[in-house]
C-alpha cells in the first residue's frame, strides 16, 4: 500500500477539519506542520496526535526540506494564490486548498494554470459534496424521483464568496454537473462585513441558467425563507434539503404528502464521513489517476459563477459564461457605488 507524506500549511481552526480526514486514511502520514505561530502548531499537534511531525514557521523551508506528496493549505483566502503557486513550483504532487479559491476570478485562474503547468493535482475543500444528504438527493433526481428537474431554489447564509462557494457548488452537483451558461445577479452593497480579510455583502440574489435549461435562484443573506437549504422542483414532484430535521424529504410522483428520507448527518457534517471521503478522493486521484470530485475544474466552475455574479451586479446586466479574467468582487461593486468596505 502506497503511503503519502502529508504536510500542513496553516494549523488554525480549519486545519482541524482537514486533519480528521487524514487520520482516517491509512495511506496518509502527516510528517510536517507549518504555521507562523509556534503556539498554533503545538496546540494542533497535541490535539490530533501529530507529535512526530516536523514543525516549521516558514512554508518554503518546509517544502524544500520535506518534499511532501500532499499539502493541505489551511490559510486565509488572500494567501491561497501565492502559496498554491509555490507548492506547484516545488512539484508537490497533490495540493489541497481550503475554499473559497481566491479574492477574484483572475487569481483563481492563475493558480489553476500554475498547478496544471506543474502537473500538480489541485483540489479544493468542497467537502459538502461528500455528505450523505446531498449524495442521496442527487440519486433521487437521477432516478427520476421528481420527474425531470426544472429549477432549484437555494438559500445561502451571508457572503456569496465564502458560504456561497458551497451552495453554488451544490447546485452543480444536484443538476448532474451540467455547465452553467449565464447569470443575472444583484447585491446590496450598502452594508458589508469582512471575513478572513475579504469584504463581503450582506444581501444578494442570483438567477443562474444551466446548459440543460434548468435554472437556479440563489438567495443570500438574512432576509429570506431559510438560512441554508435547497428546494428542487421537477415535472412530477419536489425535493427539500433542509438545515433543520428532517434534512431530506420528497414529494414524489403520485404523492400528495412529504416522505422523509433518512440520511446520516446533516447539511454540515456526518461524523467526519465526508472528510474521510474527501481525503480518499485525493489519494485515489494520485494512486488511480482518476479526477477527484473536488477537483480544481469543478471549483473553477463554482468560482466563475460567483465572480460573474459580482460582474453582473457591477454592470447591471446578464453575464454570459465563460467569464473573462477580471478582478471584480464585492469590494469593486461597493467602490462603484461609493460604499467604503470594512
Amino acid at each position: 500500500m502506497k503511503i503519502y507524506r502529508v504536510a500542513f500549511i496553516g494549523c488554525g481552526r480549519i486545519a482541524s477539519i482537514h486533519a480528521e480526514g487524514y487520520k482516517l486514511n491509512k495511506q496518509c502520514n502527516v510528517v510536517a506542520l507549518t504555521d507562523v505561530k509556534a503556539e498554533a502548531i503545538k496546540a494542533f499537534s497535541e490535539k490530533h496526535g501529530f507529535t512526530n511531525a516536523e514543525t516549521f514557521t516558514d512554508y518554503k523551508k518546509m517544502l524544500r526540506k520535506i518534499k511532501p506528496d500532499i499539502v493541505s493549505i489551511c490559510l486565509w483566502t488572500g494567501l491561497h494564490e501565492k502559496v498554491v503557486k509555490y507548492c506547484a513550483k516545488a512539484k508537490v504532487r497533490a495540493i489541497h486548498c481550503e475554499k473559497p479559491m481566491a479574492p477574484c476570478w483572475k487569481d483563481a485562474l492563475s493558480m489553476a494554470k500554475a498547478a496544471e503547468k506543474a502537473g500538480s493535482q489541485l483540489t479544493f475543500n468542497h467537502q459538502r459534496r461528500k455528505l450523505p444528504v446531498f449524495r442521496k438527493a442527487r440519486e433521487l433526481v437521477k432516478k427520476g424521483g421528481i420527474g425531470k428537474l426544472l429549477r432549484i431554489e437555494a438559500f445561502n447564509p451571508k457572503n456569496i464568496l465564502d458560504w456561497g462557494t458551497h451552495v453554488v457548488d451544490m447546485t452543480f452537483k444536484l443538476n448532474g454537473e451540467v455547465p452553467a451558461t449565464r447569470i443575472l445577479g444583484q447585491i446590496d452593497a450598502r452594508e458589508g462585513g469582512s471575513w478572513f480579510g475579504i469584504p463581503f455583502e450582506q444581501l444578494a440574489i442570483g438567477w443562474l441558467t444551466f446548459a440543460n435549461g434548468v435554472t437556479a435562484v440563489i438567495q443570500s443573506g438574512d432576509q429570506k425563507e431559510m438560512n441554508l437549504g435547497f428546494r428542487l422542483h421537477g415535472t412530477k414532484g419536489d425535493i427539500e434539503i433542509l438545515e433543520a430535521e428532517p434534512h431530506l424529504r420528497i414529494k414524489g410522483k403520485g404523492k400528495s404528502t412529504w416522505q422523509v428520507v433518512k440520511v446520516k448527518g446533516s447539511l454540515h457534517d456526518a461524523k467526519n464521513e465526508n472528510m474521510q471521503a474527501m481525503i480518499k478522493d485525493i489519494t485515489d486521484g494520485l494512486g488511480k489517476g482518476k479526477e477527484p470530485e473536488i477537483s480544481v475544474r469543478r471549483a473553477l466552475r463554482t468560482t466563475e459563477v460567483i465572480f460573474a455574479w459580482y460582474e453582473s451586479a457591477l454592470k447591471r446586466q446578464t453575464i454570459e459564461l465563460p467569464l473573462k479574467p477580471t478582478t471584480t468582487n464585492y469590494a469593486a461593486v461597493a467602490k462603484a457605488t461609493g460604499v467604503k468596505t470594512k
